[in-house]
């Protein structure tokens, strides 16, 4: 969605809208593969502005299918992401004029032109709201490292492992206090 700047006033006002994620899931398949979005990303956002700055408060919910890293079932997330945004209108550098950016400017997003494109920034928060490792459950058993048969559903028969073989010698060995 593309929000032109002088529709956005000091008094707060409120816009519902969807987004598509087929650029989204393209981006997603480049990268790692344990994540894709099933329907597009609903976003309710109030939005106002002070001065150069604009502010952007909202929360967005879409559902993600993943894989577990632990399972490798395909498994659905829903996800439901509360944001806050603020933008500042960039000054407009003059040619070969580079100012030395501070820790306050790289804190703070910036905004060009007459018009903020708004599909950029709900990507990204609603990449924020996936978990860092894609998992079914908390408390998945995962897959046995000897059959491969997930623990979720079945019972391992694997014999149970007695470590590594080349320090069986050290099992044997008796150790004593010293007086």
């Amino acid at each position: 969605m593309i929000l032109p700047v002088e529709d956005i006033t000091e008094e707060p006002q409120s816009c519902d809208f969807s987004d598509p994620v087929e650029d989204l899931n393209r981006r997603l398949e480049k990268g790692p593969h344990d994540f894709r979005f099933l329907r597009p990303i609903d976003v309710h956002l109030q939005h106002h502005r002070s001065d150069d700055c604009l502010f952007f408060v909202g929360r967005l919910r879409t559902l993600a299918e993943g894989e577990c890293a632990r399972c490798t079932e395909r498994f659905q997330l829903p996800v439901d992401q509360d944001f806050a945004i603020a933008l500042r209108r960039a000054e407009p550098e003059e040619e070969g004029d580079r100012p030395e950016l501070s820790a306050d400017d790289l804190a703070v997003a910036t905004y060009e032109g007459d018009e903020v494109d708004l599909a950029p920034l709900v990507e990204e928060q609603t990449l924020v709201g996936l978990p860092t490792r894609a998992l079914c459950s908390e408390d998945c058993r995962g897959l046995c490292p000897g059959c491969g048969v997930n623990r979720n559903l079945d019972s391992c028969r694997c014999k149970a492992e007695e470590g590594d073989p080349r320090l069986a010698v050290l099992r044997s060995l008796k150790v004593g206090r010293a007086h």
